[in-house]
């Protein structure tokens, strides 16, 4: 159950809900064909508060056009690597 500090109320009066991660910084982005490689730090995620206050997560944008047609959030960047074709 999510402590008063990370909790929230839903604006229908429902059950309180942790807060999603909040990105402290982006630590690198690697261009792909066709993707971009985001790593970011973030907080207020459980593996954050494990490592201290601040965690790695990394994201995958898929490009098509002149868009952003698919983001997809890892917790380890080989895997996250492998997704978007670049180096692990």
């Amino acid at each position: 159950m999510p402590t008063a500090a990370t909790a929230t109320r839903s604006s229908r009066g429902g059950p309180a809900r942790e807060q999603p991660a909040r990105e402290r910084w982006v630590t690198e982005v690697t261009v792909g064909t066709g993707t971009l490689l985001v790593g970011l730090e973030v907080t207020g995620t459980q593996a954050a508060r494990e490592a201290g206050g601040a965690a790695g997560r990394w994201q995958v944008l898929t490009v098509k056009g002149d868009r952003i047609a698919d983001i997809r959030g890892f917790d380890d960047r080989a895997t996250a690597a492998a997704r978007a074709g670049v180096p692990a």
